[in-house]
């Protein structure tokens, strides 16, 4: 079993969302897997977890981080 992790960042009033070229038009997704975005986090909470079978037997873990809304400047790259 493999654990999945799915984080929702924001800075309380704005959440960081992301986007694949094969998303329809205004789909939009949190972030998950390995992402390092550059922005420094302030406050981690869990929020729940569930089995996700898909595309093998994995653990999902949901969580919510929040940022500085001082420091939102994301660098890619």
């Amino acid at each position: 079993m493999a654990p999945v992790v799915i984080v929702l960042v924001s800075d309380g009033s704005r959440c960081l969302l992301a986007r694949q070229a094969m998303f329809p038009p205004g789909m939009y997704s949190a972030l998950s897997g390995f992402c390092d975005m550059g922005l420094e986090v302030e406050n981690l909470q869990y929020s729940g977890s569930q089995h996700w079978p898909f595309p093998q037997s994995s653990f999902m873990l949901a969580c919510h981080a929040t940022v500085n809304p001082d420091k939102t400047q994301v660098r890619l790259g």
